[in-house]
């Protein structure tokens, strides 16, 4: 049976692989392929900075966006946002490539890296939580019910953010 990890060594070779890499704690560069089949695209960079306050999306140099948001939902604001890019252009993001200093590095690793600031323990376990909902809803769909337990759990603004990006809709 063929392994997650033989897929990514032949993405790689062909240079199809979407890598996400860290030059600087805070700043995220996604590094998208071009697509020669349907949906077909050209080749484009995506970069996240992470501030106390918010998400800047730039496309290739180019301002795209800031999004103001609660520090647990930042690191979560902006995989959303890459996995809707994968969604786009039919990527598995389980194949995404991710690197520090142009090292591969573990999900846990590159995630530790991605904020230029700490969190504090009870923002460590909204963004927890905030993850737990994200999950669930990306399985069985943003539904009242988790709208309310996000409330609940006072992650409500940051479930809102991320479910805006993951439909496309506007924050």
């Amino acid at each position: 049976m063929v392994q997650i990890d033989d897929i990514r060594k032949l993405i790689r070779k062909h240079k199809y692989e979407v890598a996400l890499k860290i030059i600087e704690d805070g700043k995220i560069t996604a590094l998208f392929p071009n697509r020669h089949e349907k949906p077909f695209c050209e080749p484009f960079n995506n970069i996240y900075t992470i501030k106390t306050n918010g998400v800047a999306f730039q496309t290739d140099e180019t301002l795209k966006d800031f999004i103001e948001a609660p520090q647990y939902a930042l690191r979560s604001i902006v995989f959303a946002d890459i996995l809707r890019m994968c969604d786009i252009i039919g990527y598995n993001s389980k194949l995404l490539g991710l690197y520090i200093n142009d090292k591969e590095k573990t999900h846990e690793d590159f995630y530790k890296h991605m904020l230029s600031f700490k969190l504090s323990s009870h923002q460590i376990q909204q963004e927890t939580d905030l993850e737990e909902l994200v999950d669930e809803a990306r399985i069985f769909s943003f539904s009242q019910e988790l709208k309310e337990k996000a409330k609940e759990q006072q992650v409500s603004r940051g479930f809102q953010i991320v479910h805006n990006i993951l439909t496309g809709a506007a924050s």
